[in-house]
C-alpha cells in the first residue's frame, strides 16, 4: 500500500485547486493543502511537514522562475511546478532552477497527476540519499589516508553511484537496450492514443529499464540523457502535428523511468548495512 503524501498546493486561483481536488479524490493516500500566495506558502512549509509542493508559477506576490528560487531556498522540499503556458523551455528551466517536475495544467490527469507527485518525492529523497553515501565514501577515502601517513600515495577508489563517467560509455551494451526499450514503449503510448493494440505492462517494462541503468550504476542525468535521445528519435519518425503529443506522453515515461530508478537505488541502500555486517562475520 502507497504511504501517504502531503502536497502543498500554492496556487492563486481557488477554482484550480478544486480541480485538482477532484483529479485526485480517488487517491486517499494523497492529502492536498491550498495556498493561495508564495508568502503563505512559505508559512505553511516552516509550520508542517509537506511532501512536496506544487506550485503555480503566477502569484500575486511572486512570477517566473524566482518563485522556484525562493522556494528551494528557504526548504529541502521537492517541487513540481504547474503552468498554462505550454513551453518546454520554461520546463526546462524551472527543472534547472531545483524543481523536480514540470506539468502543463490541461494535460494533468489524475493518474499522471498522482505518479508524478509520488515521483518528485522518491527522486527527491533518493538524491539526498546518494548524496550522503558520496560524503561517506570520500570520509572513508580521507581516513584511508591519514591512517597510512602517505598523503601522496593514490588511494583506492571506493566504487558509488557518483561515477564520472557516462553509461552509454561504461555500459554500451545495456545502454543501446535501454534505448531500444524507452522508444517501443513510446511508440506504443503513442499508437495507443489512436489504435487499438495489445496492452502492454507500461511499469513493469519501465521497472526493468531502470533494473539495466541501476546495475551500471547510472544517474539520474544518465535515465534522462537516454530518455531525450529517444526522444529525438520518435520525433524524426513522426509528423509534426504529433510533436505536442509525443512530449506529453514522454514526460510522463521519463516520470515513471526516474521513479523506478529510485526505488532500485533505495533497495541497493538498504541492502548495503546487511552487507556489511555479514563481510564482517565472515572476517
Amino acid at each position: 500500500m502507497d504511504l501517504p503524501i502531503i502536497v502543498l498546493v500554492i496556487e492563486d486561483e481557488q477554482i484550480d485547486f478544486k480541480l485538482l481536488q477532484r483529479a485526485l479524490r480517488e487517491y486517499n493516500s494523497i492529502k492536498l493543502i491550498w495556498e493561495p500566495t508564495l508568502a503563505r506558502g512559505l508559512c505553511t512549509l516552516k509550520a508542517q511537514p509537506i511532501d512536496v509542493v506544487l506550485l503555480d508559477l503566477s502569484l500575486p506576490d511572486s512570477v517566473g522562475l524566482d518563485t522556484i528560487d525562493a522556494i528551494a531556498t528557504s526548504t529541502s522540499t521537492p517541487i513540481v511546478v504547474m503552468s498554462n503556458t505550454k513551453d518546454e523551455q520554461t520546463a526546462l528551466k524551472a527543472v534547472m532552477h531545483g524543481a523536480q517536475d514540470y506539468l502543463f495544467k490541461d494535460q494533468m490527469e489524475p493518474l499522471l497527476l498522482s505518479r508524478t507527485l509520488r515521483y518528485a518525492v522518491e527522486r527527491y529523497n533518493l538524491l539526498a540519499e546518494l548524496h550522503s553515501a558520496r560524503q561517506i565514501d570520500r570520509r572513508e577515502i580521507e581516513l584511508q589516508r591519514l591512517k597510512s601517513h602517505e598523503p601522496d600515495k593514490p588511494q583506492k577508489r571506493i566504487k558509488s553511484n557518483g561515477d564520472s563517467e557516462a553509461f552509454r560509455i561504461r555500459q554500451p551494451n545495456a545502454y543501446k537496450n535501454v534505448l531500444i526499450a524507452y522508444r517501443e514503449l513510446l511508440l506504443y503510448l503513442m499508437n495507443r492514443r489512436e489504435y487499438q493494440v495489445k496492452p502492454m505492462n507500461v511499469s513493469e517494462l519501465l521497472k526493468q529499464a531502470a533494473t539495466l541503468l541501476g546495475r551500471g550504476h547510472a544517474t539520474p542525468q544518465d535515465a534522462i540523457d537516454a530518455h531525450t535521445i529517444s526522444v529525438r528519435v520518435v520525433l524524426a519518425e513522426l509528423p509534426e502535428q504529433k510533436n505536442e503529443l509525443c512530449h506529453q506522453e514522454a514526460r510522463y515515461l521519463l516520470s515513471g523511468l526516474l521513479g523506478h530508478l529510485c526505488y532500485f537505488y533505495k533497495d541497493q541502500l538498504k541492502e548495503q548495512p546487511r552487507s556489511a555486517a555479514i563481510d564482517a562475520e565472515i572476517q
